[in-house]
């Protein structure tokens, strides 16, 4: 094998390979020790400056190349995923159609699911403005007896202070002939 340099012997990026004969069949007999690329990575070759040079930039290539593979195979795997997936929508729609069930039919049970919704909260709403009216009603009634009984009270007032206002004229007159007509009054007022 032998390297031959472009136009340009100075670009590396520029080499070309020509192989001149083949490589001589391997001895079974022989003990030979395979060196994998990664224990050599960090040593220079052997060889030229410009050999290892290119060793190097293919080893860059290489480990470029195997992180862009890795990176178009997740990317293969999320998009088998995604269509994975649109092809199970696309059955399950298909057998929709197929079974009878038309666009209509669906479109008005998703409605009637909406308007069931729809109604269920105001029901609640309705409950809980039933329960805030009865509240608002009892404390009104608890209002309106607590105003008859003052009325019965401020009447009671009324009448005890006309009694005293009696009691205090007889009071101020006696034995004088009126007093036994207006004895005779408040004792029918009573």
């Amino acid at each position: 094998m032998k390297l031959t340099a472009g136009a340009n012997a100075d670009v590396v990026n520029r080499r070309e390979m020509e192989i001149t004969s083949k490589l001589p069949p391997v001895d079974a007999s022989a003990t030979s020790t395979l060196v994998s690329d990664d224990s050599v990575i960090g040593r220079p070759p052997t060889g030229s400056l410009t050999d290892a040079i290119m060793v190097t930039e293919l080893r860059r290539d290489i480990a470029d190349l195997r992180a862009e593979a890795e990176s178009a195979s997740r990317h293969a795997e999320m998009q088998a995923k995604r269509l994975q997936a649109r092809e199970a929508e696309i059955a399950r729609l298909s057998g929709l159609v197929e079974s009878g069930q038309d666009m209509e039919r669906f479109n008005l049970e998703s409605i009637n699911q909406t308007n069931q919704r729809i109604i269920e909260t105001l029901n609640d709403q309705v409950d809980f403005l039933n329960e805030e009216l009865a509240e608002k009603d009892a404390q009104l009634a608890e209002r309106d007896d607590a105003k008859a009984k003052l009325e019965r009270t401020m009447h009671q007032l009324q009448v005890v202070q006309v009694w005293d206002s009696a009691c205090s004229d007889l009071v101020a007159m006696p034995n004088q002939p009126g007093r036994v007509l207006l004895m005779s009054g408040v004792s029918g007022k009573v």
